[in-house]
């Protein structure tokens, strides 16, 4: 290897190190590959790093089939992966693309075949090319859209999405050594289209980000370094979030949050934000995006001396101020919560707050048992009513209660942990599940 090339290896080495210092090294992981130059640099650098640490590299393709030519592009990926005895996926997508926000229905339906596709290879390590430039647009883009300091710095070298660990150890390279490097290993690429085509925002960000660099005393590694510093404040901040959620919050097993508001109202305003968009979050998922706008008019409400009791919904959420307690529960809406039909496997995220594994005494799911997860309902509870119901349930508003999940098979309750407090109750499976709410922090 080239002495530049072993370089750019051992800078990304010590990257992961420092990215996996305080945990244990995945067995598995995988990589999103689209054949553009960052994410082939990827693959390569990723290949050398998995076969120096035992781990089995899997590499995925999205063909989101807004293009003619993607199903090609996805095949030659897959020839050049295969010189390098790498595992491939390619991944289709269904239906049609909407006629605007193209690249957000991109990225979502991406992420969702990803995700899919990594619970079933029982990987939860995502690695992307995000690189410099991605990171200083990323960054530009949301400086223009009003975000605050946790979006402008919300592209980290690791975060959790979609029920992935996301890894990013290419935010430190640059696009240009990125690709002298797949040079220097005889390496093509697939360039993109849409990064020249001036309809998208990211082309326009992109040509700005070029002038900014261009000015007198400026360098890509400058504004890396202010990027890096704005993180550092905002790592400050999040110290000071988790710490009053940890004190402070109380986390039911029941998928709610609760605390006081006279607590909450004596920390800095920025705090107080954090904190309530950790609520929706927590309720919603990790990838749900809560309008900055929208947490700032919460703590306009809440600051109002008067108030003393509110009720209304947000984001899909119920806000509810009784006295001085403040409690974010999940609200169902007019449609109900999702419907999850358990295939094959051993554990589940359901509405993105509840994580359902099978319990010791069970055998795994089949796909012809055709069981399914969702809220108990009226119907469900009623169902219920016979056995040793859990004391801290009937203390629930009823709203919570049925909004709960349970195991179906049909319109059959078969297993209801949440709500059942004996064991060996005739006809309900209680040790066959568990479930367990996630918050978020």
């Amino acid at each position: 290897m080239p002495v530049m090339d072993q370089a750019i290896q051992n800078r990304f080495d010590r990257k992961l190190a420092e990215l996996f210092q305080s945990e244990k090294l995945p067995q598995k992981v995988a990589v999103a590959v689209s054949g553009g130059s960052d994410s082939m640099a990827l693959a390569l650098l990723l290949k050398q790093w998995c076969a120096q640490n035992s781990i089995h590299l899997a590499a995925l393709t999205v063909d989101h089939r807004l293009r003619p030519e993607a199903a090609a592009e996805a095949d030659l990926v897959g020839q050049w992966l295969k010189d390098y005895q790498i595992e491939h996926f390619v991944l289709k997508g269904s239906g049609e693309a909407p006629s605007k926000g193209v690249q957000e229905y991109a990225r979502d339906l991406r992420y969702t075949l990803i995700s899919e596709t990594c619970r079933s290879q029982k990987i939860d390590h995502l690695f992307v090319g995000h690189q410099m430039e991605d990171l200083q647009e990323t960054f530009l883009m949301r400086l223009s859209k009003g975000s605050g300091l946790n979006g402008l710095t919300s592209l980290s070298p690791l975060s959790e999405n979609y029920g992935l660990q996301i890894v990013r150890p290419l935010l430190e390279f640059q696009r240009s050594e990125l690709r002298a490097y797949l040079q220097n290993s005889n390496q093509d690429w697939i360039e993109d289209p849409s990064n020249e085509n001036p309809v998208f925002t990211r082309t326009a960000v992109g040509n700005i980000q070029k002038s900014l660099v261009s000015l007198s005393g400026a360098t890509q590694n400058s504004f890396q370094l202010s990027i890096k510093r704005l993180s550092r404040s905002n790592a400050a901040l999040e110290h000071y979030v988790r710490r009053f959620w940890g004190e402070c919050v109380i986390v039911s097993e029941f998928g709610f949050f609760s605390v006081s508001l006279s607590n909450l109202l004596k920390e800095p305003d920025e705090i107080i934000v954090r904190v309530l968009g950790g609520f929706i979050q927590g309720l919603r998922g990790h990838q749900f995006r809560v309008k900055l706008s929208d947490l700032e008019k919460l703590l306009t409400q809440f600051s109002d001396k008067e108030v003393s009791a509110l009720d209304f919904t947000l984001s899909g959420c119920r806000v509810l101020l009784q006295e001085d307690e403040l409690t974010f529960f999940r609200e169902r809406g007019r449609t109900g919560l999702e419907k999850m039909v358990l295939d094959e496997g051993t554990d589940w995220i359901w509405d993105h707050r509840f994580y359902v594994q099978l319990g010791e005494n069970s055998l795994p799911v089949q796909a012809d048992e055709k069981l399914e997860i969702r809220e108990i309902g009226a119907a469900g509870w009623r169902q219920i009513q016979e056995y040793e119901i859990r004391s801290e349930i009937h203390d629930l508003p009823v709203f919570v209660r049925n909004s709960l999940p349970a195991v179906f098979k049909g319109a059959k309750v078969v297993a209801a942990p949440l709500f059942l407090g004996g064991s060996g109750q005739s006809g309900i499976a209680m040790t066959h599940f568990e479930m367990l709410f996630l918050p978020l922090r």
